[in-house]
């Protein structure tokens, strides 16, 4: 018996980690070392998808669709010039690591692991610092009898 959720969470994990360098890249950690660049995955929301597979009439223990969306969120800083192109730069290196992963599109029905987008912020301190979230969605089946 597997946990789909957590075999995908897992290994996106593992991908992210690669992406940066060693003990840069954190999982549900709100407290982590100050240091750029930062991976932070918070395992985030899984919801049904009703429209695919509908509820009405399915017992309990039958098989649904959900699509897992956890948040990857990217730090870094800098000079102001450098900011933009080291976000860029990671969430380019997420987005090819995350789409060209096997394991991750095993884990989900077939073509449905997406690229939803990507959302940045900028503050300004005594460095300017950059953050961004990169949205990916991992539709799978999800089989409560298989838990």
């Amino acid at each position: 018996m597997s946990d789909k959720r957590e075999l995908i969470l897992s290994r996106l994990h593992d991908v992210l980690k690669t992406i940066v360098p060693e003990g840069r890249c954190f999982r549900n950690q709100v407290d982590f070392p100050e240091g750029s660049p930062t991976i932070l995955l918070l395992d985030a929301d899984e919801s049904p998808d009703s429209n695919r597979a509908p509820t009405s009439g399915r017992p309990p223990t039958g098989a649904c669709v959900v699509a897992l969306t956890p948040e990857i969120h990217i730090l870094v800083d800098g000079k102001p010039k450098d900011v933009g192109p080291r976000l860029n730069a990671l969430r380019r290196d997420i987005i090819k690591a995350v789409l060209t992963d096997n394991s991750l599109a095993e884990f989900c029905m077939s073509g449905e692991l997406r690229y939803e987008g990507f959302a940045s912020g900028f503050a300004a301190g005594r460095s300017f610092e950059g953050q961004g979230v990169v949205s990916f969605s991992f539709v799978y089946a999800l089989h409560p009898a298989r838990l």
